[in-house]
Order: structure tokens, then sequence, then C-alpha cells
């Protein structure tokens, strides 16, 4: 067994169970939000490094969007760890949707930040996700 940590609690899961949680923060209780924040967890494949994850991950975006437009994707530090930024448009029901993720594989296992927002609103955010980004520290 291992020891979990969350924000309220511990508690000891088996040993080789996959951490696939997600933690979800909506800007405000109206549905649908203006904004959304989703942390989740993921392991990578076997050797699989941080380029090879986001490739892959933004394959299956493709395959999932329609029209999926990749604005950029640059390296950059969160929590001193190295980590890839990628923002990209598509079109949903609610008209042109903006995301940006954040990908970072630290010891066997990756953390994806999401960001999204329809674009026209996106603006609003941005500076809030910015700041939620240079916050973020691991725990040692």
């Amino acid at each position: 067994m291992s020891t979990y940590h969350i924000n309220e609690a511990t508690f000891d899961v088996p040993d080789g169970w996959p951490d696939q949680s997600i933690n979800i923060f909506p800007s405000s209780r109206d549905v649908p939000t203006e904004f959304s924040l989703v942390v989740s967890r993921d392991e990578p494949q076997e050797g699989e490094q941080l380029d090879d994850y986001v490739a892959r991950q933004l394959k299956q975006l493709y395959e999932q969007l329609p029209n999926l437009r990749v604005l950029r994707r640059e390296e950059l530090t969160v929590g001193g760890e190295p980590a890839l930024e990628a923002e990209f448009t598509w079109r949903a029901d609610a008209g042109t949707m903006r995301q940006r993720q954040v990908y970072i594989v630290r010891d066997g296992k990756a953390l994806t930040l999401t960001a999204t927002a329809q674009e026209r609103l996106y603006a609003k955010y941005e500076a809030v996700l910015d700041d939620i980004v240079s916050s973020f520290s691991f725990r040692r």
C-alpha cells in the first residue's frame, strides 16, 4: 500500500494503482461557467518523455476536437520542473473555445493543467492562469 495525499486527507491505496484523479476549479457555480481550470493526472507510457507525452496528447485532441488549431507550443518551467505549454482553439456548440494546457512529467507521473474559456472571454482570465502557473510548487 502507498499513502496518497489529497488536500483534505491522506489514505492508503494498493501499490500499482494509477492516479488518474482530477481537480476541477470553475470560475463560478454558473452553468456553463465562463472559465475552468482542471488539474488531471496520468501515467506516461513506458519510456515516454515530456515531448513524446505532449505529442500523444495533442494527437488525441486533434482526433476529438473539430477544427483544432494550435496557436503556440513552448517550453517553460513550472514549480522548478521542465514543462510544455500548448494553446489552441476549436469550434464547439457554444462557439469558439480557447484552451491552454501545461504539461509536466515528473517522477514517472504526468500532470496537466487545463484552462478553458470561450474565445471571447479568454483574455479576461489569461492573467489569472498566469498567476496560477507561476504560483505552482510541488510538495517535496
